[in-house]
């Protein structure tokens, strides 16, 4: 199998390939996707990932992040942080913040568990939390999981002005939740 995280970054990311399993792309700032990333290559055991090294990291562009696995993830090795989604999309099946971060989906961002038969786990940090003002989905068959910390404080879910949807013949789930829907 090919194994690779699409990434190259210079001013803003593009496509690009590295051929190993068990990646790493460290991001901090503001980075534009204008194409795919594309983390993983679905075969059991792949832990390629994005780790967030600042406190603060948007992806913004009108490209995408495919997470293409069970254990691929967008998340932080240490400390917290928060992911801004800007008119970005995030995709695919595999782990969203794996409780290490918090997450903001702006209006214009889309977290779309598209994978038919799997699962993308939305985890939050217990700090940051997580604010939706975009769209939320699971889509082809898809599982969406959001979890979370119950409360509205720190750790909590605030879905005010955001969508949350399950397409025809796919799931959402919550768990752990309370907040502002």
């Amino acid at each position: 199998y090919e194994r690779f995280v699409r990434v190259e970054l210079a001013e803003h990311l593009q496509q690009a390939g590295s051929p190993l399993t068990g990646a790493v792309l460290n991001l901090n700032g503001t980075h534009t996707n204008s194409g795919i990333i594309l983390v993983g290559d679905g075969t059991p055991g792949d832990t390629s990932r994005i780790n967030l090294t600042g406190s603060n990291t948007t992806l913004t562009g009108s490209g995408a992040v495919t997470l293409n696995g069970g254990n691929t993830a967008i998340n932080r090795s240490s400390a917290t942080g928060v992911l801004t989604i800007a008119n970005q999309t995030i995709n695919g099946f595999g782990q969203l913040g794996a409780n290490q971060i918090g997450i903001i989906n702006q209006a214009g961002g889309t977290i779309d568990a598209n994978s038919s038969g799997n699962v993308l786990v939305v985890d939050p940090d217990s700090i940051s939390g997580m604010v939706n003002q975009g769209t939320m989905r699971a889509s082809n068959g898809g599982i969406l999981e959001i979890s979370g910390f119950p409360g509205t404080a720190a750790g909590g879910f605030n879905n005010v002005g955001g969508v949350i949807r399950a397409q025809a013949g796919s799931e959402v789930r919550f768990s752990g939740l309370s907040g502002e829907f």
